[in-house]
């Protein structure tokens, strides 16, 4: 054999730790791709439904007066939630009741990371204008609810870990001014 034929062992042990690091990162980037992907459909499905109760309570006067009632139960009654979803991304429940006379209250199971997530992306998009009034977030197996907005201290992410707690998963609640 030539001199140009034979490889060192050096190169083999090069090649095949740089080829699986190589690897390595395009799993976590393809990784890191999917969970934003969960998280943008996941906002974009809450805005959603808050769209079509606020469209149903222009319409109806009524909807949306009686303090615990399902308003998912009563859009799906009227064939106006036909395409939506009960479950998001990561097939939590998602649930849409009366919080106040003129308020939804939405409320979805989702990982404890992205529960923090979503609260710091809400915050940051100004709540008022999107008719945000509160956010209240449990881990799950907790029983008391933690606000995190209005009532926002001056250590808000320190209050959002504390809210969504330490499981895999939690409970996010947030909910939005309908008329």
């Amino acid at each position: 054999m030539s001199a140009k034929t034979k490889r060192p062992p050096l190169h083999i042990f090069v090649a095949i730790p740089v080829a699986c690091i190589i690897f390595g990162a395009l799993a976590l980037s393809g990784a890191a791709i999917m969970e934003n992907l969960r998280f943008v459909n996941a906002t974009t499905q809450i805005f959603g439904i808050v769209t079509e109760m606020r469209g149903a309570a222009s319409q109806q006067k009524t909807f949306g007066q009686i303090p615990g009632e399902d308003m998912w139960a009563d859009l799906a009654t009227v064939g106006r939630m036909q395409g939506a979803s009960h479950f998001n991304p990561w097939h939590g429940e998602i649930r849409g009741v009366t919080a106040a006379p003129m308020a939804v209250r939405i409320e979805t199971d989702i990982p404890t990371h992205d529960c923090r997530r979503a609260a710091l992306y809400l915050l940051g998009r100004q709540p008022a204008e999107m008719g945000l009034t509160g956010i209240e977030a449990q881990g799950f197996g907790d029983s008391q609810w933690t606000t995190i907005f209005p009532a926002l201290p001056s250590n808000y992410n320190r209050a959002i870990e504390l809210a969504c707690g330490r499981t895999p998963y939690a409970r996010l609640a947030l909910i939005f001014r309908i008329r």
